[in-house]
């Protein structure tokens, strides 16, 4: 059934199709010297018909030109050929029918394996067919810094291998994912602009990057958050903070002038970045839980940086370097009381804000500690019933607004800003973020390894706590994301503090 999907003809014997470690199942099936596959059955009897049908024009175009009727030898071959037409056509339907169930027959015994993202690689008796396997998403990112890794290892013993030729042997990786191997050979040669080949290479490794992006946009606030209004880098963004007023005028009487507020900004290329410091012998291994520990790793380090970010009153960023946080600079206002009454008079107060700015709650979004999301969830009524049914202590909806919970609200050292409730609302608030990641790596730098390094390139600084990666046979691996934020409205974010209410 490959080898008909494929258009390859089938030689005799027996076609053996291997599925990757972790996809279950086999298929055997036996030719015997099949002349013709589907394909080319369907081709053989397309231009059969089309002989045939230029024939009936022919005897038809005849009589026509001697101004006559077809007389009975010409009917006969006619209807002989319009018979044969409709045969062929009833074979034509049935065998593209087979075509399609070929294929889908393909997929089906492969186990959940997609043949059509990458045909087989390689045809013949008893040869191994290579498919792109679903990973888990981010896999494929963490594969390819772990071959890069390696190949970082290799060099210093003086072996010189690309990562792509790395990734190449690994034979469980190209069985499962050969398009990381394009993507790594990508990365190595060079393409123009003008060649085809070389702008679809490239597409393979925005892809296996976005990967990585589409793994950790799920475990970020700004990817649960959905309604971003986004913005491209370094372009200037106009906007309203206070909106124009209209008025019922009466006859002959003058239109009252409002002044509206106008706001503009331009969000400027700022990057989260996150680094993993690996043993080279755990750069060695080629296991699953390697590539997922990885994977993890960077993952855990761009999502806790970015969240913090994006959510910490204490965060006013840095010009040029890092964007203050949504809740920086607006006016907290303190919890009343903990019953259900002291919740509604604070979301009442919280929400005049919004009101009193022409900002709606349509598509506003609440963020909160799973602690304080539990604690609401646990209120009862008088009579023992949910007073938030829709509350659950990882999320859920509140006053008819989805709630997201994340431990980055967790501010230690603030207890001005301890246990928060966070309104926002995503459309009043510009994003830019080029959806990708890229990664590196080195055995040959030293890292200081502290949470707030004073190394940088644009200045002389002294570094502490240096740790070389040649001396310590470690490989640095950094993965960097580019994103920034601003509110477009200055009353988009409001917030209440020491929230305590059971």
């Amino acid at each position: 059934a490959l080898l008909a999907a494929s258009g390859r003809k089938a030689a005799p014997g027996v076609v053996r199709l291997t599925p990757p470690p972790g996809v279950s199942g086999s298929v055997s099936t036996k030719t015997k010297g099949i002349a013709m596959t589907t394909k080319e059955q369907i081709a053989a009897l397309e231009a059969a018909r089309a002989a045939k049908a230029a024939r009936m024009g022919e005897i038809m175009q005849l009589a026509a030109k001697e101004g006559r009727s077809t007389d009975e030898k010409e009917g006969e071959e006619f209807d002989g050929l319009q018979a044969e037409i409709a045969v062929a056509d009833r074979d034509l339907k049935r065998l593209r029918e087979l075509e399609r169930l070929n294929v889908s027959q393909v997929t089906a015994v492969t186990d959940g394996v997609t043949t059509t993202e990458r045909a087989a690689v390689a045809f013949g008796a008893g040869a191994r067919v290579a498919l792109n396997v679903k990973l888990e998403p981010g896999i494929k990112f963490a594969r390819m810094a772990m071959a890069v890794a390696r190949a970082k290892y290799l060099q210093k013993e003086g072996r010189f291998m690309a990562p792509d030729e790395i990734y190449r042997q690994e034979k469980r990786w190209m069985d499962t994912a050969p398009d990381v191997h394009l993507a790594m050979k990508a990365a190595v040669n060079a393409n123009d602009s003008t060649t085809a080949a070389g702008a679809s290479e490239w597409a393979y490794a925005q892809n296996i990057e976005s990967e990585f992006i589409e793994y950790l946009r799920p475990r970020t606030l700004l990817g649960r958050i959905s309604g971003w209004r986004s913005v491209p880098f370094n372009v200037r963004v106009g906007g309203m903070d206070g909106g124009a007023t209209g008025y019922w005028v009466g006859q002959g009487s003058a239109i009252p002038a409002s002044r509206p507020t106008s706001t503009s900004v331009s969000l400027g290329i700022a990057k989260v970045a996150g680094l993993c410091v690996i043993s080279k012998e755990l750069a060695m291994l080629s296991s699953p839980s390697a590539e997922i520990m990885i994977r993890n790793d960077l993952a855990r380090a761009l999502q806790q940086k970015s969240d913090t970010s994006l959510i910490d009153p204490n965060s006013g960023g840095t010009t040029n370097v890092q964007p203050a946080s949504l809740t920086y600079g607006v006016t907290a206002r303190q919890a009343s009381g903990t019953d259900y009454a002291a919740f509604k008079a604070d979301w009442k107060s919280m929400t005049s804000n919004f009101y009193s700015n022409n900002i709606t709650l349509d598509g506003a979004v609440i963020v909160m500690k799973e602690e304080l999301a539990e604690a609401l969830s646990l209120m009862v009524t008088s009579l023992g019933n949910p007073q938030f049914p829709g509350m659950t202590a990882t999320g859920g909806t509140l006053m008819g607004r989805p709630v997201l919970v994340s431990q980055v609200l967790d501010t230690s050292g603030s207890p001005d800003y301890d246990n928060l409730l966070v309104l926002i609302q995503p459309g009043e608030v510009f994003l830019a973020d080029d959806g990708a990641a890229s990664v590196e790596a080195s055995d040959q730098v030293s890292i200081e390894m502290v949470d707030s390094s004073s190394q940088k390139s644009t200045a002389t600084a002294t570094g502490a706590s240096l740790v070389s990666m040649f001396q310590t046979e470690s490989i640095a691996i950094k993965a960097v994301r580019h994103v920034n934020w601003t509110k477009a409205r200055s009353a988009a974010v409001q917030l209440i503090r020491s929230a305590a209410y059971v």
